[in-house]
């Protein structure tokens, strides 16, 4: 099966399509796919979200919290949950514009490069898929435990959307791990390049078995601002100089951190809220894992699989801000990596001229 970067989003789109968080919808064959908006999209972003609310919030038993340690600590949750996903679904909704412009760039990148083999995006597809089955999985935990373990008296359908609540901002995270996940592997395959430039073989990996996408053959050329094109201009046998190369390089380099720049600032108060949220939650469990561990006696009237399960929650919450910080902070890494394999570059090239010439606006 074909492959290309929008592979990579596919499952976390078709998840957020789902629940309302993504107003728009893959559109075209592999090579030439693009993200487009519609009206029964946006109409069904602005539906969805809003019943599930409703759902939550009509439920007349939140408002009446015991005043216990452990039943405000879990009422502020539910409402930091609550909040979180108000969060994503404003983000999703008025943001959708630039989420779609981030990838399309990063799409466009991607072609220019040519540089990333299908499996690398099988791979990486797979591996954001597994950690949304997690996910899914200890949402579907929570749910039956809440149901048929606890046995709540909450209504049915505000205990499916509570928990469908949670899982959205979950997917949410997941767009942003994405991108995250998409823009890391992009600025490797620009770090290859540069390292390659004084090679005359082609810069992908030659030690991938892997059949090379014939996709995208065509390489769009960017200039300084990183929205605007050169038509479809091919690059001639004759003109892959060294100097042309670096050139390509310099814009592809411009145009990546254009997408950075919209990245964050179309995500950075949500990973903002993400890690406060995810450090409080944290601190619940961990607090009612101590809680279990000095005060067993006291907790004997308590059900087993509900000690049990504050201590899924931490794993599985500190999991996740690792996951979080590892993407940006690999991302960050690899991006540093750029200037130290330009530097290396220049102190190849002797002639003073050409340095100037090539290297002035990298």
């Amino acid at each position: 099966m074909a492959a290309d970067a929008y592979t990579l989003c596919r499952t976390v789109l078709l998840l957020s399509r789902c629940l309302g968080l993504a107003p728009f919808s893959l559109a075209g064959n592999v090579g030439s796919r693009c993200l487009q908006t519609s009206v029964f999209g946006i109409l069904y972003s602005i539906t969805f979200p809003v019943v599930l609310l409703v759902l939550a919030l009509c439920w007349s038993e939140i408002w009446h919290i015991k005043p216990t340690m452990c039943d405000v600590s879990a009422g502020a949750i539910y409402f930091i949950i609550i909040l979180h996903f108000m969060i994503s679904f404003s983000l999703c909704l008025l943001k959708r514009q630039k989420i779609i412009n981030i990838a399309r760039q990063l799409s466009d990148v991607n072609a220019s490069l040519k540089c990333t083999c299908e499996c690398v995006w099988k791979r990486l597809s797979y591996i954001l898929s597994s950690q949304v089955c997690i996910t899914l999985v200890i949402c579907l935990l929570s749910f039956i435990f809440e149901k048929f373990i606890l046995q709540m008296d909450m209504p049915l359908i505000v205990i499916v959307a509570n928990n469908l609540l949670n899982f959205s901002c979950f997917v949410v995270e997941f767009q942003l791990v994405s991108f995250f996940m998409l823009l890391k592997q992009l600025i490797s395959d620009m770090n290859k390049s540069i390292s390659g430039l004084y090679r005359t073989k082609d810069n992908r990996d030659s030690a991938c078995s892997c059949s090379k996408s014939s996709h995208n053959n065509t390489v769009p050329l960017f200039v300084t601002s990183f929205n605007h094109r050169i038509q479809n201009s091919v690059v001639r046998s004759e003109e892959n100089s060294l100097k042309t190369r670096v050139i390509l390089l310099r814009d592809v380099q411009d145009s990546l951190c254009g997408s950075a720049e919209l990245l964050n600032s179309t995500y950075s108060f949500l990973l903002l809220y993400t890690t406060a949220k995810t450090f409080i939650c944290l601190t619940h469990s961990l607090y009612n894992i101590l809680r279990n561990v000095f005060l067993n006696r006291a907790m004997s009237h308590y059900p087993v699989l509900l000690v049990h399960s504050h201590y899924l929650w931490f794993v599985f919450y500190a999991g996740k801000l690792l996951w979080l910080l590892f993407y940006s902070s690999s991302t960050i890494q690899e991006a540093n990596n750029t200037a130290v394999l330009v530097h290396k570059i220049l102190a190849k090239t002797r002639d003073p001229d050409v340095r100037e010439e090539v290297f002035s606006n990298f």
